[in-house]
């Protein structure tokens, strides 16, 4: 490829490859031609779902300050490279609410009784909403 045959858009390199250029590097032409580059993104989605909402407002406001609840802030290790994350956690009472509708994946109810197993100084609470309100069990190891 001779000099005058760079595609827009790339720089040569030293070792005589061709690299797509930063914009810094182009011409004020050939910036336009060239996407922007990717930029790493925290992630827009809610902390919260409808239902964890609605506890949180309903049930866990009127108990506790908002400045003692955290919400989704710990993470567990349980064993090798299993991991679980409360819905809401309270450190002054050392209590943990897992929140659940009636469609349940798979992995939530034996992380939340491992949970339970392998740190019982924390209280765990599972919470559903029915017709008459808010109904919780606490989950035993």
């Amino acid at each position: 490829m001779g000099l005058n045959q760079i595609p827009t858009g790339y720089v040569r390199q030293s070792d005589g490859s061709y690299a797509r250029a930063k914009s810094s590097q182009l011409h004020s032409t050939e910036k336009d031609s060239v996407e922007p580059e990717k930029r790493i993104r925290q992630s827009t989605k809610p902390l919260m779902n409808g239902l964890e909402t609605a506890f949180y407002n309903e049930f866990l406001l009127g108990r506790y300050p908002p400045e003692k609840i955290q919400i989704q802030a710990i993470t567990v290790r349980l064993a090798n490279g299993l991991r679980y994350t409360p819905d809401f956690f309270t450190l002054s009472d050392l209590i943990a609410w897992e929140v659940k509708g009636k469609w349940v994946d798979g992995d939530s109810f034996p992380k939340l009784k491992m949970a339970a197993a392998v740190f019982p100084e924390v209280r765990w609470w599972l919470a559903w909403k029915t017709e008459n309100g808010w109904q919780r069990q606490d989950v035993l190891p």
